[in-house]
């Protein structure tokens, strides 16, 4: 089963009816839950061969299962973002760059999926992608698609380059950038 939102409440939701369904008929039925992320990033050789042998029963609307996958990197944005705030209080600044340009690319990602049928495979194409369909298009500002770009070279001086002065400064800035992100696919949806 591919979904979204809570998995958790997904499985226990599909175990229960599993369990429904050997009491009245006598077979058993294994359901195994996975994020609707395995459509485009296969987790084993299972998940890969299921999703293309496999026989739907349901399935969403192309631009809904979008939306959705949207929404769960908005949501996951929002926890990097809270992460790299506490990394900032406890002066961990390095981790506070990664975890803010992180939060960044996933919106950067999730406004792509709204606009894009086929997502970069590379942080480069991400930010080259998201450069020519929201900001070149004034859809979004310019500074945006600087900022994502200078954001990534940070965080990769930040993670590999022990000499790199990566301050309180570096990781505010990046904070706020991701910030910019988040209410900028916040807007997109609508929540």
């Amino acid at each position: 089963i591919i979904a979204t939102g809570d998995l958790r409440r997904v499985d226990e939701t599909c175990g229960d009816i599993a369990f429904d369904v050997m009491l009245d008929h006598n077979e058993l039925v294994s359901p195994m839950v996975y994020c609707v992320d395995v459509l485009r990033y296969p987790i084993s050789y299972f998940s890969y061969r299921a999703v293309r042998e496999g026989k739907e029963v349901y399935s969403m609307e192309e631009e809904q299962l979008r939306r959705a996958e949207s929404l769960g990197y908005l949501e996951l944005a929002i926890e990097y973002k809270q992460q790299s705030l506490r990394s900032l209080s406890a002066g961990d600044y390095r981790l506070a760059v990664d975890g803010a340009y992180n939060a960044a690319e996933l919106c950067a990602k999730g406004l792509l999926l709204l606009k894009l049928e086929d997502m970069p495979g590379s942080h480069g194409g991400i930010i080259k992608k998201f450069g020519e369909v929201w900001t070149k298009t004034d859809l979004l500002p310019k500074e945006m698609g600087r900022g994502l770009n200078k954001g990534f070279e940070l965080r990769n001086q930040a993670g590999y380059e022990r000499h790199a002065s990566i301050g309180e400064n570096e990781a505010k800035e990046i904070l706020a950038l991701a910030e910019q992100f988040i209410s900028a696919l916040s807007a997109e949806l609508g929540v």
